[in-house]
């Protein structure tokens, strides 16, 4: 059998979806985010293009909670009996894009402040060729 002339080739695909959780980043937070207040979901900083976002986030004391997209515009929360403000959110699909989370605690109807600043990224999908050609190794082998 001549080994040269079977090519071997392998072909891998490492998929990242979502980071590994002991890796994610906390939003960037603005001066009103205080103790007491409770992001519970989205768990990362980091917002992958072309997803629906749930958001869900406590905030005492707040009148109204809104996700502000700079393209999508603006998404107003609802809040439950558990006084948790939630709502689906649209990533967009521009990376590089800022979104943020604010709410409104007076009764002044467009004055609302900054808590978090959320980064919308590109999913990569990595492909790694690598190709074993059995002449190279047998042209080692020989040698």
């Amino acid at each position: 059998m001549q080994v040269s002339k079977i090519p071997l080739v392998f072909v891998y695909y490492v998929v990242v979806d979502e980071p590994m959780a002991n890796c994610c980043q906390f939003p960037k937070t603005y001066g009103h985010w205080s103790n007491g207040f409770q992001l519970l979901k989205p768990a990362d900083a980091v917002l992958h293009v072309g997803k629906t976002v749930r958001f869900a986030v406590k905030v005492p004391e707040a009148k109204e909670v809104v996700v502000v997209h700079p393209i999508a515009g603006w998404t107003h929360l609802t809040r439950d009996k558990t006084q948790t403000w939630n709502g689906d959110v649209e990533s967009g699909s521009e990376p590089g894009a800022e979104i943020l989370l604010s709410a409104r605690f007076s009764d002044e109807p467009n004055s609302y402040c900054k808590l978090l600043e959320f980064k919308v990224r590109q999913v990569y999908k990595l492909k790694i060729v690598l190709r074993l050609f059995f002449s190279i190794i047998n042209s080692v082998c020989s040698s």
